[in-house]
């Protein structure tokens, strides 16, 4: 199998792989949106951890990962439209919350010249790019005039970024997992025929 084949292959499991986490996700807080309880979370629901998945295949493939950020916005544009399309206000807050997660992961390649264990370092690199992203979808609503609460947004957050950090810390601790796929398949062919 060639690397390109393999490589598609790959990113085809991770990507359905992260759709059945976000359907699961959106079943589960759909439910706690409509119950009974009176919390704050409940306003607007929305836990997505294929954050992780995206992470992940930029590690593997590099800019490969930015396609699939489109289609896990899609994704989500489609499961949370009861929430997101209210207003185009939240349309924006949404899609310019992917467009920083998109183009701060490439802050990763800085951070990545900091000598942290592997697990740390991939912690703190999706940490910040996750705050980085739902920091702007806070400002931008508040500049929208979007009436949304600070408590709201901050705990539902939270819930994915602890969700997410700890699939981040299993999957850093895996030795081939977070890696340069293409750089590691040609070292393990090449290391083959010798």
């Amino acid at each position: 199998m060639t690397i390109k084949k393999f490589m598609w292959m790959d990113i085809l499991i991770l990507t359905v792989w992260g759709i059945l986490m976000d359907v699961i996700a959106y079943f589960i807080t759909s439910w706690i949106a409509t119950s009974s309880l009176e919390l704050p979370i409940t306003e607007s629901v929305f836990i997505a951890p294929s954050f992780v998945i995206i992470y992940l295949i930029y590690h593997r493939w590099k800019e490969k990962g930015f396609l699939i950020n489109g289609v896990f916005l899609v994704l989500h544009l489609i499961l949370y439209r009861s929430q997101i399309f209210r207003s185009y206000e939240f349309v924006l807050m949404v899609i310019i919350s992917y467009a920083i997660f998109l183009l701060t992961i490439f802050t990763t390649k800085y951070i990545e010249k900091i000598k942290l264990g592997g697990w740390l370092y991939h912690l703190i690199a999706f940490n910040i790019l996750y705050i980085l992203m739902f920091t702007s979808e806070y400002l931008v609503g508040s500049i929208l005039g979007v009436q949304v609460s600070l408590l709201g947004i901050t705990i539902r957050h939270l819930i994915n970024l602890i969700l997410c950090s700890l699939i981040i810390i299993i999957m850093a601790v895996q030795k081939n997992l977070i890696i340069d796929m293409k750089t590691h398949l040609i070292n393990s062919k090449a290391e083959e025929d010798i």
